[in-house]
């Protein structure tokens, strides 16, 4: 059974009337709107030549908001790099479908408080779903080497997200897609194990 939903209605009475209710992997507006600002952080510092200017940025995608708000961040920044949405979470979560979903909602909620200048385009986006298996959370061969291979400099990667999206990257590159690349990540690194 799942108890995900009676454990989030248990937090929520506990937490009192100001509580405030966190979408599932922060894919709301409010999460949406911070992807868009890295999203227009990274467009600044590749005009500005802070940053390589990537061929390829790759970005785990969950519930999709984070892919959707770098997106919509790049294209109001101007700057149109592609990105690849590497699903993480099992269908239908994760997709470019539901990624480009979120950025249109995100595009017009912009352009409803008066952005004019945002335009109608987010950055261009392909999914990467190969991946997903064995499931959630799951290593898999190319995750497992992907963690190896960051941790060899020093970078420490969570097996859910991070290794998931830099396996893609990795996968890029072995078959001969030009960079620089570009991995966004959202997570600090593994969660810890005990509470």
């Amino acid at each position: 059974y799942n108890l995900t939903p009676l454990a989030a209605a248990k937090a929520v009475i506990a937490a009192g009337p100001k509580a405030m209710r966190l979408a599932a992997g922060g894919s709301d507006r409010r999460g949406d709107l911070g992807s868009m600002s890295a999203g227009a952080e990274i467009a600044d510092d590749v005009e500005r030549g802070r940053l390589p200017w990537p061929s390829t940025i790759f970005v785990p995608a969950g519930t999709s908001g984070t892919a959707a708000g770098i997106a919509v961040g790049l294209g109001v920044g101007g700057v149109r790099i592609p990105i690849v949405a590497v699903r993480v979470t099992p269908l239908p979560l994760g997709t470019s479908t539901l990624v480009e979903y979120h950025a249109g909602l995100l595009l017009r909620f912009l352009k409803s408080k008066g952005a004019a200048d945002v335009g109608a385009a987010a950055a261009p986006l392909t999914g990467e779903g190969r991946y997903f298996k064995p499931g959630y959370g799951a290593p898999n061969r190319a995750s497992t080497e992907a963690i190896e291979m960051a941790r060899r400099d020093g970078l420490e990667l969570d097996p859910t997200y991070a290794a998931k999206a830099f396996a893609a990257l990795i996968g890029a590159a072995r078959a001969g897609r030009r960079g620089p690349f570009l991995l966004h990540l959202t997570s600090p690194g593994p969660l810890p194990t005990d509470a």
